[in-house]
Formats: structure tokens, sequence, C-alpha cells
């Protein structure tokens, strides 16, 4: 249900966003690093959550590539949540 609801959101913004003459819009997707590594799993019941997160960072990738194909200037960015705040490739980790 996350990757669905993520990709409905998305492509609802997107569309909300174009019909209000927004070609400069901003959609931030929260992920963990369980998204860009799959770490030794203790609890059988964790198995789908690494995949799922791999999800959010493939949908924002490619994303990001579709909207830089048609010359939209719409950013996609992925916030990585850590213990010690959120990084994301285009930003500096934020402690708390």
């Amino acid at each position: 249900m996350y990757v669905i609801g993520l990709a409905t959101c998305a492509k609802e913004a997107i569309k909300l966003m174009r019909s209000t003459g927004v070609n400069d819009g901003h959609i931030v997707n929260v992920n963990s690093m369980a998204g860009h590594r799959v770490t030794p799993v203790a609890n059988p019941s964790f198995n789908i959550y690494p995949p799922s997160k791999f999800a959010v960072t493939a949908i924002s990738e490619t994303l990001r590539q579709e909207l830089r194909h048609v010359g939209s200037k719409i950013r996609v960015t992925v916030r990585i949540l850590q213990q010690y705040g959120y990084s994301s490739r285009n930003s500096e980790r934020i402690k708390f």
C-alpha cells in the first residue's frame, strides 16, 4: 500500500501543479537507509520493508527523469530519515 500511495500522491501533485500553471514545484519523498542498502534482517516479518523502500528510491528517480524529459522544472527529492536527522543527495544532514 505504501508504494501505491506514494505513486498516487506524486501523480496527483503533478496533475495539480500542471493544472494551476506551476512548473517549478517540489515533491519530497521520505525514505530510509533501507532504500539504499539491505541489512541483515533479524525478524522475518521485516522482509518486505527493504523492497518497499527501494521502490521509493526507484519511483523518485524515474519520476525525476520523466519530468526532466518533458522539460518540467518540478523537482523530486528523496529525504532519508535517520537517527540524527534528515539528509538527501542535495542537502546536508541536519542534526535534531
